[in-house]
């Protein structure tokens, strides 16, 4: 993912980290936005992104290790959008993991 976005820049990025609380139990949601210059450029990014051991955006956050057992994204034309949900405190179920991420990237 690295080398991708050395030769094909983008335009913008924007990132953001939110908690979420399940009862006592609590998650972060790292969000990325990713402007590429064309929507070429930015289908390949997603497909890259999508898969497993490619990498991700840094999160802002940094008492979260991202697993990507939790991740989602979406495209919209040049703006590639992902998300990726980590336990925080306490014991999230997979399940609310995946959802948090679906429902920030999309």
């Amino acid at each position: 993912m690295k080398q991708y976005l050395e030769t094909h820049r983008c335009q913008g990025l924007q990132r953001a980290t939110f908690s979420v609380s399940y009862d006592r139990d609590g998650a972060v949601v790292a969000v990325a936005w990713i402007e590429m210059r064309s929507a070429k450029d930015a289908q390949q990014l997603k497909e890259i992104l999508d898969s497993p051991g490619t990498g991700s955006i840094r999160p802002l956050e940094t008492r979260i290790t991202l697993t990507g057992q939790h991740y989602d994204s979406d495209i919209n034309g040049t703006l590639v959008t992902t998300a990726e949900a980590e336990p925080l405190a306490g014991s999230v179920a997979a399940r609310l993991l995946k959802e948090a991420a679906a429902q920030a990237a999309g």
